[in-house]
């Protein structure tokens, strides 16, 4: 019986010894494979990126960075539609005496429409009068990087009183919308947004009006339809 006690004691403390050491290896493991602060993806000669042969690549900044500023629109004899865009500040009566401290593009709710033909080379110079920084993000609108207004991504927020010129041709036709990137869920709630039409070239639909309609949930139980709680109304 002794000895059975004895086995059982060795086994066990084998075990134990197993244990330890397999959480110490398992903890060194776990540590090396935290992410790094930071990695040099050009010197990474052991990632497997598939079947091409990334042997080559240069860790020189001079050889492969781009700078955002050049990834802009070409030039072309694309028909210019320019349109002038203020962010301000501005007290709305959203109706039923509820007024909103609003920051506006053009000081409406939505901004103003902008509306052009599939094609078209699309300029808009945006100003800010507002207190902070903004931009205009195309939604959903393939463009050049440059043109993008993701601010600290693509360009830097346009600071106050600065100044901004947006340049891209639209070659998708659709229904977009455009708003601040900068804090963009505060200011796109605040009011910094608005519609971008691209009609097609060629429509295949016919139809004697077309109607935009711009949903919008406010603080304090405020909804509007294109600005205003009372209800938007469309001729049939």
């Amino acid at each position: 019986m002794k000895k059975i006690l004895k086995a059982l004691k060795v086994i066990l403390v084998s075990l134990g010894a197993i244990i330890v050491m397999g959480s110490g290896t398992f903890y060194i493991m776990a540590k090396n494979s935290a992410q790094p602060a930071s990695m040099n993806m050009g010197s990474m000669s052991s990632m497997n990126m598939g079947s091409d042969d990334h042997s080559k690549m240069s860790n020189s900044k001079a050889q492969n960075e781009i700078p955002m500023s050049t990834l802009v629109e070409k030039p072309s004899d694309a028909p210019v539609k320019t349109f002038e865009i203020t962010a301000e500040d501005k007290k709305i009566d959203t109706g039923r005496g509820r007024i909103v401290d609003a920051w506006t593009y053009n000081g409406t709710l939505p901004g103003p429409e902008i509306r052009v033909q599939q094609g078209d080379r699309v300029i808009v110079h945006l100003k800010n009068r507002l207190t902070e920084g903004v931009t205009i993000h195309w939604h959903g609108v393939e463009l050049p990087n440059a043109e993008d207004g993701v601010a600290g991504l693509t360009q830097d927020s346009v600071p106050p009183g600065g100044e901004f010129t947006y340049d891209f041709i639209a070659k998708l036709p659709g229904t977009y919308w455009y708003h601040s990137h900068q804090e963009s869920n505060k200011e796109t709630t605040k009011g910094l947004y608005g519609t971008l039409i691209v009609e097609p070239k060629q429509s295949t639909v016919h139809y004697d009006k077309d109607y935009t309609a711009v949903l919008h949930d406010w603080d304090h139980d405020i909804n509007t339809v294109n600005g205003t709680s009372n209800g938007e109304h469309f001729n049939a």
